[in-house]
């Protein structure tokens, strides 16, 4: 079952567009926080913020309704 979702979490995340992407691992894969995140991309943090919300909003959108554990925390870490 945790293989089956992190699948489907690995799909997802590849289709986002780059940038969001980008941001995503950074910030939870790699642990970084979205200052960081930002600086490494050069860009504002404002705008590393809205392309975690955006890329977290379409995989939500396209997993199914049980949102599996990675997905979970990083709703409980924006929250």
């Amino acid at each position: 079952m945790v293989v089956a979702q992190n699948d489907q979490l690995g799909r997802e995340l590849r289709r986002l567009p780059i940038d969001q992407r980008a941001v995503m691992v950074l910030h939870f894969y790699v642990d970084l926080p979205l200052p960081e995140v930002a600086a490494i991309l050069e860009i504002p943090v404002g705008t590393a913020k809205s392309r975690l919300h955006r890329g977290l909003a379409a995989m939500r959108a396209a997993m199914p309704a049980e949102p599996s554990e990675p997905v979970r925390l990083a709703q409980e870490r924006l929250a």
